[in-house]
């Protein structure tokens, strides 16, 4: 997963909305539509630790 980009969680409901207004307004008109039910959505999370350590001047 580290090598994965990072999504702000903000950025990644306001897509998903995007995509959702996208799509309603690409069907408008077409004789198939879908009534859109519950949206859930899974985030990964991951907690990195850095600890400084102190730096050593060997000159």
């Amino acid at each position: 997963m580290a090598d994965e980009p990072w999504v702000e969680l903000s950025d990644a409901i306001g897509a998903l909305r995007r995509e959702l207004a996208a799509a309603r307004l690409a069907g408008a008109g077409e004789p198939a539509r879908f009534a859109l039910g519950p949206v859930e959505l899974e985030f990964a999370l991951e907690r990195v630790f850095c600890r400084l350590l102190p730096v050593l001047d060997l000159g």
